[in-house]
């Protein structure tokens, strides 16, 4: 490979990450298994050198930290609603603002989910908020394994691929106040799902989550629409892999399946293009709808299929939307002090 282009590398690097991390998650299957799968295509899409192994073990450790404090909220909390919604609200502001001020993503996205989709999922059964605790430690901690594995079967060639400029952070003030804002965008929905118990449904929340953090969804109506192309095709590319393995149920039929989708993704994602991050996002949709429907069989495997297309694209135009009055409102502020006064 001495003589192929730094993007040709990282795209063959990631669709081996990905297919590995996929085989091993759907084959074994445990709980939130497909998450691996994400971290795998999160740590390896973005063109940076392989995670140092004290950075490494840092974000293992924080992990842990962070899902044993979702895990003890959701154990302790749930008999007093309105401490625990307090509580909620608090800790989103908080994680927000961190996100805002340069925190890793892959650390605000865990905490989310532990202050968020734990608690709905303690509703139900507090047993199975341990089995999906264990299950997304091990998912994170094996995508990073698995990212360590290919940087070692494909080194790093030193030149970072897909890296964005760094703006400056804002002020304080406005950190606190864009916290604040995404903060009421999140909520919303959060809510949904409390009051109505809707605990069998959160990976519309998580999706939610993931979306919300990406920077390049605040680009405006253009972006957006860019963000629901690149989701509509991972939907379209999920309902053939689908198809296909129904004709064909392998595991050497999804590798390989896996292997040429992640290849056609990879390849916009290294483009370079302004919006190629957005194939991210499609990358992570079907992952997330073929792992959601690997645990079932025949018309209900085909049911779950559609229903989790359904769920994705409600989240995506609901993220879409709430960035766009974001975005107006945010506006707005910065040009009405300016006007002249009539």
């Amino acid at each position: 490979m001495k003589d192929w282009s730094d993007n040709h590398v990282n795209c063959l690097r990631l669709a081996i990450g990905v297919t590995f991390s996929v085989l091993l998650a759907f084959i074994v299957g445990w709980p939130a298994s497909f998450l691996m799968a994400i971290i795998a295509a999160l740590l390896l899409s973005s063109g940076a050198p392989p995670l140092g192994v004290k950075q490494g073990c840092g974000l293992i450790i924080a992990t842990f930290v962070l899902l044993t404090f979702g895990q003890l909220l959701s154990e302790l909390t749930l008999h007093l609603p309105v401490v625990c919604i307090l509580l909620i609200v608090l800790f989103v502001i908080i994680g927000q603002y961190a996100g805002l001020s340069g925190a890793p993503t892959l650390l605000v996205i865990v905490f989310f989910i532990a202050i968020l989709v734990l608690p709905l999922l303690g509703m139900a059964s507090l047993e199975a908020v341990d089995g999906v605790v264990g299950g997304i430690f091990t998912s994170i901690t094996l995508g990073i394994l698995c990212c360590w594995l290919c940087f070692g079967i494909i080194p790093f060639r030193g030149q970072i691929a897909n890296e964005p400029a760094k703006p400056a952070l804002p002020s304080e003030a406005q950190r606190l106040q864009m916290a604040v804002l995404r903060t009421l965008l999140i909520l919303p929905v959060f809510f949904i799902f409390y009051f109505l118990e809707l605990t069998s449904d959160v990976l519309i929340l998580i999706f939610i989550v993931l979306l919300i953090q990406m920077p390049s969804t605040e680009m405006g109506v253009k972006s957006g629409v860019g963000l629901l192309l690149a989701n509509f095709f991972g939907g379209v590319a999920a309902i053939i892999i689908y198809k296909l393995l129904t004709v064909v149920p392998s595991p050497v039929m999804l590798g390989l399946l896996f292997f040429i989708v992640c290849l056609l993704f990879a390849e916009c994602i290294f483009s370079g293009r302004p919006m190629a991050a957005l194939y991210g996002s499609g990358l992570n949709t079907i992952i997330v709808v073929l792992g959601s429907a690997t645990g079932a069989v025949g018309s209900a495997a085909s049911e779950v299929i559609w229903i989790r297309l359904i769920q994705i694209a409600l989240a995506v135009i609901y993220v879409i939307a709430a960035l766009s009055l974001l975005e107006g409102y945010q506006a707005k502020r910065v040009t009405l002090p300016l006007a002249e006064p009539s």
